[in-house]
């Protein structure tokens, strides 16, 4: 029998029970804490640029109005989400209200709720 084995069976299997519900407990309190980041935490590192204030009233990011760069400002959107919600912006003369953006590949409802508070619909002009 290989070494290994033999010291694994010298400890006491309370002990190993223990040792395994620690580490349980570690590894969902890890889990945990990094899924619940708060939208204040995002939001806190979102300001607008410098010269697009019109995109910005009350601080949201106006969707029918933002250009790819602010519109990547927005948690979870990179370059080529920005582009396709501009693409379907464009193709269907803006947005009326969030749940449109449903209509964007990739952008579902878990998105829209994630930074629904970061955003504003003034109508397309």
């Amino acid at each position: 029998m290989p070494q290994h084995s033999q010291q694994l069976e010298s400890i006491p299997g309370h002990i190993l029970i223990v040792v395994a519900l620690l580490l349980f407990i570690i590894i969902a309190g890890i889990r945990r804490m990094t899924a619940a980041v708060s939208w204040d935490a995002l939001s806190a590192s979102i300001t607008a640029p410098a010269g697009a204030l019109q995109h910005w009233p009350d601080g949201r990011l106006d969707i029918n109005r933002a250009s790819e760069a602010e519109l990547c400002l927005l948690p979870g959107v990179g370059p080529a989400r920005a582009r396709a919600i501009i693409e379907e912006r464009d193709r269907s003369g803006g947005f009326s209200t969030t749940l449109d953006l449903d209509r964007v590949y990739g952008i579902g409802i878990k998105t829209i709720d994630w930074f629904d508070e970061a955003i504003v619909l003034h109508p397309a002009e």
